[in-house]
């Protein structure tokens, strides 16, 4: 029809946006063997498509290649998940900073649409998910820096995609409200004041969260962590201790 725009996506970007989308959504679990014989076969492509969609992926933190075992989704640890909240959490204030400077009526009104469909989106966990991502997102794209949107991508491909269970679905998109006032008005410190709280109360729960896992080595999951079984010290996170998936999507959610 005249007047839609016709995206041609290659045959890498296919497999590349599919085989993310599964890893974020659980269906595909960290530590999977990812063969590239059987993916051409799954979609129909030669093995050159596949070699190139999984290097992209690789890239973005999603899968990790080692000798004699070839790709695999990668396994997330406690120490990389803390470090990667800690740099989110700082860029995401270089972020508003930098964003505050293109401030035009176009990204405030497409923000205020993109939170009108997060609210929208209520306990539909993934709608929620992509919705909260999407708002973040075009507020990088408002920078103008696209190293920091690169870094800011594969940042977030670390960490989980549904939101935070541990906050309020309606103090999220309050907050999200909040911002682009602030943003609106070229308020730069209301709007550090803002983004700094909005992500910081996530890191502090994180942290908490994360300490709470590691607390006990002996820890089955969390359930026998909250409950005591098992000991109770209080411990820092261990080092490389990798965190299963079930228990990391009850653990930590992403809705900075």
């Amino acid at each position: 029809m005249a007047g839609d725009e016709i995206v041609f996506t290659g045959k890498a970007e296919v497999v590349a946006n599919t085989l993310r989308r599964e890893i974020q959504r659980g269906m595909l679990k960290p530590g999977d063997v990812l063969r590239q014989r059987a993916l051409a076969t799954r979609f129909g492509v030669s093995p050159t498509p596949v070699r190139e969609a999984l290097s992209s992926l690789e890239a973005e933190g999603f899968v990790v290649t080692e000798l004699h075992r070839g790709a695999s989704v990668v396994r997330t640890t406690v120490d990389r998940l803390w470090e990667n909240a800690l740099i989110r959490g700082a860029l995401e204030v270089l972020a508003v900073e930098l964003a505050i400077e293109n401030v035009s009526a176009q990204p405030i009104a497409e923000l205020r649409e993109i939170n009108h469909a997060f609210a929208q989106a209520g306990d539909d966990a993934v709608a929620a998910g992509e919705a909260n991502q999407r708002f973040h997102f075009r507020m990088y794209e408002m920078c103008d820096a696209p190293v920091l949107h690169q870094i800011m991508k594969r940042l977030w491909n670390s960490l989980d995609l549904a939101p935070n269970s541990y906050r309020q679905h309606s103090e999220s998109v309050e907050q999200h409200g909040e911002i682009i006032d602030a943003l609106e008005r070229q308020d730069r410190e209301r709007a550090v004041s803002l983004i700094q709280t909005h992500v910081g109360e996530t890191t502090n729960r994180m942290k908490a969260a994360l300490d709470e896992l590691t607390s006990d080595k002996s820890a089955k999951d969390l359930g026998a962590v909250r409950s005591g079984r098992g000991g109770g010290h209080r411990a820092p996170p261990l080092p490389g201790k990798r965190v299963e998936p079930a228990l990391l999507r009850r653990v930590i959610r992403t809705d900075p």
